[in-house]
């Protein structure tokens, strides 16, 4: 267990939605390299989504309620509209 994980407890699996954005691209790296189970969504796949998904993350296009249902924690671009569906 990392000290990452430990801080986290039991939070293992976590949903980045608009995973794509500038922010977001990379607070997933960093939480995928320190061992977390990252997926995400956005609406376009981009060269640094692709670099994500090679490092093992679950990337989806679009945004769907269902995504999310196995995620300890979601985390939510502030690009994103509080009325996303």
């Amino acid at each position: 267990m990392t000290r990452s994980q430990k801080h986290f407890g039991e939070l293992k699996r976590i949903h980045l939605i608009g995973i794509g954005g500038s922010g977001m691209i990379g607070l997933a790296m960093v939480l995928q390299k320190k061992g977390f189970n990252i997926s995400g969504s956005d609406l376009q796949m981009t060269e640094e989504l692709s670099s994500l998904k090679a490092l093992g993350a679950k990337v989806q296009l679009g945004h769907d309620p269902k995504y999310i249902k196995s995620s300890d924690v979601v985390v939510a671009s502030s690009a994103i509209a509080k009325n996303n569906a």
